[in-house]
């Protein structure tokens, strides 16, 4: 990870406003070649309705996009719900059965970028947010990129979506005592790393790195590895050094 990677991991959680986060991330995925961000919630209690968030706002495109229905013809839409890994606009238009989302897509480039990578972010209560990472031309992103840029996605988007909600009071509540081990796969989880790459980078099994991680849920008492690095991030126990340390 770049730099600014983990300068983002480390100043994110402790940014309280919008514009300061939309600083680090949009500096972070610089470094790997994005110009900006722009995060949209897709859908939220079921029901889809695209809101910008929070990033690079866009009067003109956001009034088209309504004024024009286009949220019936957007096929990236349906591909965020369905994607388990960030998609470029590109490949969504090739698989788009509707030309009209062809004309749609050629209007974003003129107003937006000339392309996006669309990383899918899902929330609770059937929430789905997408954070589009565009670029000033169309370039190859190697599937490493991809992963990244869809762990540093998902917390930018989570701690956007708490900036822009009421905010949860911080718990009163002493934290956990937690092993070397435990604060190393919660780490690497909270990287987006499996449990076999866990295992790997470790030299554990994957099926005792699964079994750190759940231990750090289970004390954290959140159900999901993004709750987990949200809350391990608000409690200061994301660590490179010991991550990194034998």
């Amino acid at each position: 990870m770049t730099d600014n990677g983990w300068a983002f991991l480390r100043d994110a959680p402790s940014v309280g406003d919008l514009a300061g986060l939309n600083t680090l991330f949009d500096r972070v995925v610089g470094g790997y070649g994005f110009s900006f961000a722009a995060h949209v919630r897709l859908a939220s209690r079921g029901l889809i309705e695209p809101r910008p968030i929070s990033g690079l706002d866009n009067a003109e495109w956001y009034q088209r996009y309504a004024t024009q229905g286009y949220k019936n013809i957007d096929a990236a839409i349906p591909a965020a719900f369905l994607a388990t890994r960030p998609i470029t606009w590109a490949e969504v238009e090739v698989r788009a059965p509707n030309p009209a989302y062809r004309t749609m897509i050629g209007e974003a480039r003129e107003i937006w970028a000339a392309e996006a990578l669309i990383v899918p972010v899902r929330g609770p209560l059937g929430s789905v947010s997408v954070v589009n990472l565009m670029m000033d031309g169309r370039m190859d992103i190697h599937s490493e990129v991809r992963t990244r840029m869809m762990a540093l996605g998902a917390l930018y988007s989570t701690l956007a979506n708490a900036l822009t909600s009421e905010p949860i009071p911080a718990s009163t509540e002493p934290l956990p005592s937690f092993s070397k081990r435990e604060l190393q796969c919660v780490y690497w989880a909270s990287q987006g790393k499996s449990d076999v790459d866990i295992g790997a980078i470790l030299s554990i099994h994957p099926r005792t790195a699964h079994k750190y991680v759940e231990n750090a849920k289970r004390k954290l008492g959140v159900s999901s590895r993004l709750h987990l690095a949200l809350r391990a991030w608000s409690a200061g126990l994301l660590v490179p050094d010991i991550a990194c340390s034998t």
